[in-house]
């Protein structure tokens, strides 16, 4: 291992594109992201915390160092709810749910749970608490700003003030996730591959993808069969050219990490493993 379960071809776009993201971080300085992080999360903890009405989990930043991160319900509204309205009316989305960290989760709103007024014989009640079962969750990156923030805080006072209104007009679908029951996209916003073909085939000549291409795409998939060992060599000519970037990538990246053989990195930093693995692969 990990030999044995990673036969194929390697993720060449991915080690390239971890190479750059590493040496772009590198150059910005982790010290500064990380001070970028402390101001944010200080300005969505306070702000939620201000509004009536909302709970935030977990310690507060001035106490334990707190990675960009912040869990949060609203009286009123289950999470899957309070994730379906940012996103139709703020254009915000979170996540919602346990966040694959059900124990601790279960342990912050036990106390929220334990005062649920719900018949545990009821037919609907293991999909009323499946409901309740949960946090929405909003998550910063490098690119957040002050003004996202506050957008975010904007919309949940807002929302946390037309909880009646909100309510009526959703209904539950499936285990935890809400519909609005008015709205309906309109038919041009909603993908619809026979449409797109058809304007494709409706442009003239020298727009867009021309009949005689198309023609051509039909005809390339009747002859697959004569096409496939084509499609091998020229893969395998990608390949070649991909190499000498590639292994120099992972020397890249394994210079930034600092040698660790664990951590999030491990899959990457395999040291002559990976060059060996590379090796026997592209053969």
């Amino acid at each position: 291992l990990p030999d044995r379960e990673e036969a194929g071809t390697p993720n060449i776009v991915g080690a390239i594109t971890l190479g750059a993201v590493l040496d772009l971080l590198h150059r910005v300085s982790m010290d500064k992201v990380r001070e970028k992080e402390i101001g944010l999360i200080d300005l969505a903890w306070n702000g939620l915390k201000a509004i009536e009405g909302v709970s935030v989990y977990g310690p507060n930043p001035e106490d334990v160092p707190r990675t960009g991160t912040i869990a949060f319900n609203i009286k009123g509204f289950d999470h899957g709810l309070t994730a379906a309205a940012l996103n139709d009316y703020y254009n915000i989305q979170v996540r919602n749910g346990c966040f694959c960290a059900h124990p601790y989760v279960r342990e912050l709103l036990k106390k929220e749970m334990w005062d649920m007024d719900i018949d545990p014989d009821a037919p609907n009640a293991e999909a009323d608490v499946e409901r309740k079962r949960g946090m929405a969750r909003a998550s910063l990156g490098l690119y957040t700003t002050r003004a996202d923030i506050e957008a975010l805080l904007v919309a949940v006072r807002d929302l946390a003030g037309r909880r009646d209104e909100i309510l009526a007009l959703y209904e539950p679908i499936g285990s935890n996730g809400y519909r609005h029951t008015k709205f309906e996209p309109a038919p041009v916003d909603i993908f619809d591959p026979e449409r797109s073909l058809q304007s494709f085939l409706a442009q003239p000549p020298d727009k867009g993808v021309t009949r005689l291409s198309v023609s051509l795409l039909v005809e390339k998939r009747r002859r697959r069969w004569q096409l496939r060992q084509r499609d091998i060599v020229f893969t395998a000519a990608n390949l070649a050219g991909f190499r000498t970037a590639y292994n120099f990538t992972l020397a890249n990246a394994r210079d930034r990490i600092g040698g660790a053989r664990n951590g999030i990195f491990s899959r990457v930093n395999r040291d002559e493993k990976c060059s060996r693995k590379g090796r026997q692969i592209w053969r």
